[in-house]
């Protein structure tokens, strides 16, 4: 970005927040002025605030764990909020989420505002929803953010791995802005930084307008999703979607600083070691799609399908929904192999707290479930725990598939498939009397689902690890609505391109 190019600057300084309406066209540069700096960010459609940013359709449609040039952030939608287009620093997370009152707390001490006025220790949870009510969002609209400057990479054995090291003075990230969109922002510390002191680290921001899009832009045809995600996007706008097209020039607009059983049906359209856990034992397989190293654990149930309270089968295409009570046990079968469980659960007390991807493989530091995970909600409670896994390795990466995200990952024409969140919708719709809607659906877990992350920041979609009969089974730690897609996905080996039946067993708290 040149200096006469440059509309706005500012400098917001570490541990503070902020927000900003930015218009399609928009080029917004972010500095870390001083080293070792994380800017949360989090992307709405102003028009729709329900369309969010997404980061498990920007993972999974790009191929990449990390974020870095080329890659463009995209709405649960199918579009695209911003590219980047040029990065000095070469790597930005997305998957450990945010700081919160606690944590820094814990790590740094709590000094008050009342104490320590403007030195006090702010956290990205907070500072998030602070600008978020500004809005009129909420608790239910925080999802998976962005951390600029900040890199976590992953080990072949899914261990995460912060490195404090890696922005330096002067490191910085354009983003061209490709629809208008709402933008949320702190300069809180990222959750994994271990530094003695907190880190206050200031940022610049840019703001200046954006040459036109061209033909042969780097972010558009750096994978051929992008251009289908383009394309959706010129949709939008053709269609009088708030950007390019509706008349307005580019700039920045600052913001103010029961019974089991509940179902419903398809709606349309080198080697790796194998260790065996206490149990039954494991049958010694070779995880085959599993990087080199990577130890795979795998632990049986002594629970007998014959003593379970309930049991039911999902047909592919299908959804699940119900309330597990605490303590209960819930198995889910991989009836004949290779098939995709996309699950979510809520507090059944307070729905808004629900599971959490980030704060799940952020606590435990690794990208992978299985036995032993704890299965955590967005204010670090325990929704459920894995006590029993044939598998040994699930997903929480790789999202629910939408008809949206199938546009942009597959072909434009797949836009009518059946989807996971179509079977979501669904089943919010025929029980609405659980208060969920479409702002309750975020992260998922996959389970049976095979999705390698390697060091070098890449992510794939792999054979799944599942056989016919294989299950995972978690003990609730509280309360808590389970919802189940069979995912019906067609068109990667998620489900071997063949959805087959899930079966799900449920124990009472009672037994051993």
């Amino acid at each position: 970005m040149t200096q006469t190019s440059t509309s706005y600057e500012t400098v917001i300084d570490g541990g503070k927040h902020w927000s900003l309406t930015v218009r399609a066209g928009t080029l917004l540069r972010l500095t870390d002025r001083e080293g070792g700096a994380n800017v949360g960010m989090l992307f709405y459609n102003p028009l729709n605030p329900l369309e969010r940013y997404n980061a498990p359709d920007t993972l999974k449609c790009q191929h990449t764990f990390k974020l870095t040039k080329g890659h463009c952030l995209y709405s649960d939608m199918g579009r695209i909020f911003c590219s980047i287009v040029e990065d000095s620093g070469g790597w930005h997370d997305t998957v450990c989420g945010n700081s919160t009152r606690r944590l820094v707390a814990e790590r740094w001490g709590e000094k008050s505002y009342q104490l320590y006025r403007n030195e006090w220790t702010q956290n990205g949870h907070d500072a998030f929803l602070v600008e978020a009510g500004k809005y009129g969002l909420g608790r239910r609209d925080l999802v998976a953010n962005v951390n600029w400057f900040s890199k976590v990479w992953a080990a072949d054995d899914g261990a995460l791995h912060f490195d404090p090291t890696h922005a330096a003075p002067g490191t910085y990230v354009d983003l061209r802005f490709e629809m208008d969109t709402l933008v949320l922002l702190h300069t809180c510390p990222h959750p994994l930084n271990g530094a003695a002191a907190y880190p206050r680290k200031p940022l610049g921001i840019r703001i200046g307008a954006a040459p036109p899009v061209a033909d042969d832009d780097f972010c558009k045809n750096s994978r051929p999703e992008n251009m289908r995600g383009f394309a959706n996007n010129a949709l939008y706008h053709l269609c009088g979607g708030g950007g390019v097209g509706d008349g307005r020039s580019a700039g920045a607009g600052v913001g103010d600083s029961g019974g089991h059983g509940a179902g419903g049906g398809s709606s349309g359209g080198g080697s790796s070691a194998v260790g065996v856990g206490a149990g039954d034992g494991g049958d010694g397989r070779d995880a085959g799609g599993v990087p080199g190293g990577a130890a795979i654990v795998r632990r049986r149930s002594a629970l007998l399908p014959g003593e379970a309270v309930f049991s039911t089968v999902i047909r592919a295409g299908d959804y699940w929904i119900d309330t597990l009570r605490r303590g209960q046990r819930l198995r889910i079968v991989d009836v004949e192999g290779n098939q995709a469980a996309d699950t979510l659960f809520f507090n059944a007390a307070d729905v808004a707290d629900r599971y959490s991807a980030v704060d799940t493989i952020r606590e435990q530091a690794n990208v992978y479930l299985s036995h032993g995970s704890k299965l955590r909600s967005t204010s670090g409670q325990v929704l459920a725990e894995i006590v029993a896994d044939t598998v040994g390795r699930h997903d929480t990466l790789g999202g629910a598939c939408a008809s949206e995200s199938n546009t942009v990952r597959y072909d434009l024409e797949k836009r009518t498939m059946h989807a996971c969140r179509d079977s979501y919708l669904l089943a919010l719709a025929e029980h609405d009397t659980l208060g969920l809607t479409k702002r309750d659906l975020s992260h998922n877990i996959n389970f049976f689902m095979n999705v390698p992350v390697t060091p070098e920041g890449g992510l794939t979609f792999a054979d799944g690890l599942s056989g016919p009969g294989e299950y995972v089974e978690m003990r609730a730690g509280m309360d808590v609505i389970v919802l189940i897609s069979n995912c019906p996905q067609l068109n990667n080996p998620c489900n071997a391109y063949n959805p087959t039946p899930l079966e799900v067993l449920i124990w009472d708290a009672d037994v051993s």
